[in-house]
Formats: structure tokens, sequence, C-alpha cells
């Protein structure tokens, strides 16, 4: 999450639609006095390189030092060992919690956050579950096809893939969805849209994190059997109409 008065605008991070990739491209043009909020270490650290960082993300400043310390000492190989700090601004805050918390935010700034099809999210986030520890130490996230099906059939079976159900974290304390959404497949364009709108004369290029089945081009009717895909539709039918997304 980011609450940047410098840009005049909030970014609320759902999950697998390519968050990580904006607010590390969001960081590097927030202020002194925004709240960025800590992401997995190996995302924080390329964060660092291209000069973002959290911070007033706790209510203590030493432990926001602490963290970055412990970052920066820590080998990449040893990353998988660390937890984010607690604190009162977490990553993926729901919409409800930050206004809870900071209040209704000024006319002038917008809220925003990311979303994509709803098969799409659940591939990545069986994706991410098989292949997060290989990626929290440098490696890529990609698992075997076999290891992603077996994943998929529990993970809808238990219907645990709605931990990716975006839609009430964007949801104001009436109801409404309260976010302007980019769009997955055309983010680049929707990202240069929005920071021009901030006064961001060149934005800069979103960074590649947490790259994954985008790479090998497997999609939901490869890898999801038919069952699978009517079990979809009816998980996240509420986010197929509210984000105008197509059901196979």
């Amino acid at each position: 999450m980011i609450y940047s008065h410098t840009l005049k605008l909030v970014f609320i991070k759902g999950r697998k639609v390519a968050g990580t990739s904006v607010e590390i491209a969001l960081s590097t043009l927030c202020g002194p006095t925004d709240i960025v909020t800590p992401i997995t270490p190996i995302d924080e650290l390329e964060r660092l390189r291209l000069g973002g960082s959290p911070r007033n993300f706790a209510d203590d400043t030493a432990l926001e030092q602490a963290w970055l310390e412990t970052l920066r000492s820590t080998p990449v190989n040893q990353f998988d060992r660390l937890k984010l700090p607690q604190s009162r601004f977490r990553n993926h805050m729901p919409l409800t919690r930050v206004l809870n918390i900071l209040g209704p935010t000024p006319e002038d700034y917008v809220v925003v956050g990311v979303e994509r099809s709803p098969y799409s999210k659940v591939l990545s986030w069986a994706n991410n579950k098989v292949a997060m520890s290989r990626y929290k130490i440098g490696r890529a996230m990609q698992s075997s096809r076999w290891a992603l099906r077996r994943r998929l059939s529990r993970m809808i079976e238990d219907e645990s893939v709605l931990a990716v159900h975006n839609l009430a974290r964007y949801r104001d304390h009436e109801g409404r969805l309260g976010v302007r959404l980019m769009r997955h497949e055309t983010l680049d364009a929707d990202f240069r849209r929005l920071l021009e709108s901030r006064g961001v004369a060149a934005p800069p290029p979103l960074p590649h994190a947490k790259m994954g089945l985008a790479a090998t081009g497997k999609g939901p009717r490869d890898l999801l059997t038919a069952k699978q895909i009517d079990q979809i539709n009816t998980l996240f039918a509420d986010e197929f109409e509210a984000y105008g997304y197509p059901r196979l």
C-alpha cells in the first residue's frame, strides 16, 4: 500500500495483479512524508536499487531502519528466513482499513489499484504457492506443469483461491467500488496515463517483478479443466461482473 501526498494518490494493492511492479515504480516518486509499506525482501532489494524504499509504515522509525539494515546485511540465499515487520500499515491493506486510520482522502487525491482476469489470478496464485520459496532466494518463479495442476486442483476444491478475490479490498465504507482500476493487460499504458494525470512528465518504466506463468505462454485453457473453469466462474462471479472480464 502507498499513500502519497507527493502524488496525491493512494495505491491499494490487490493480490496477483502485478501490484508489486506498480508499487516499486510508484515508490521511486514518493516523498519523505509518504507511506510506503514493505514488500517481499527479494523485491525490496530491487526497489532499493531503483531508488525507492519503504517508509512511514510503522510508528517507530527505529523499526523501519532496523528492517532496512537487516535486508542489506542478509545474503539473498537466506531471504526466505526473513519476516516482514509487523506494523500499522501493511501490504495488501483494504481501502476501508486505510480510511479507518487516516480518514477520508482529500477530494483531489485519486485511489488506484490493478486488476486482471480471475482465471489469470488463480493460475498466478497457484504458481506462487508452488514456486515462492524459490523466488524468495532469487530464482525464477516458475513451477512444473504437473505441480501447478496438482496445486490448482486442491486450491479450487477447497476454495483457497479466494485469497485473490480482491473486490472487497477496493470497496469503501458504503460498499462502493472506490478505486480507479488499471488493467493488467494494458498496465504500461494505464500506469503512464495515471502518472501523467498526477503531473509526472516522465513516468518511470514498470519493473517486471514476480514474473512466472506470463513467461511460459500457458493460459487458462491449457491448465484448467472445464469443471475448474465453471468453479472459478461461480467463485468469482461478482468480479467478472464488476471488472467486465469475459467468462470462458
